[in-house]
């Protein structure tokens, strides 16, 4: 997606940046400072806030989630490695925000 119109069916900002689900809105959350630190642990840097491919925010679960987890509070995480973003090469079949269907998401289930 090298030119800067984005065009994608759905919002990226409707989905988790660290665990790329869809969030309703009550549940999204800006990314804290400290997720930058919990991703060191991962080796992972958290990039890419200045594009528009990319989600910029946090479902309130894996916000929660993490904190309790770097201040040693649980055990683990609830995923394996959080979501690593790349910028897609088309809206056809690489964008994730294109692809990804979310019907039948409701806030019951």
């Amino acid at each position: 997606m090298p030119s800067s119109r984005r065009c994608c069916v759905l919002n990226p900002d409707c989905f988790c940046y660290i665990c790329d689900e869809y969030v309703f809105k009550k549940y999204r959350k800006p990314i804290p400072d400290f997720v930058k630190t919990a991703y060191h642990y991962f080796k992972i840097k958290l990039r890419n806030q200045d594009k528009p491919w990319v989600p910029h925010i946090a479902f309130q679960k894996c916000v929660v989630c993490l904190r309790l987890w770097s201040s040693g509070k649980r055990d683990a995480v609830m995923f394996e490695t959080p979501t690593i973003w790349r910028e897609p090469q088309n809206h056809h079949d690489d964008c994730y925000f294109c692809v990804v269907k979310i019907n039948g998401i409701n806030p019951g289930n």
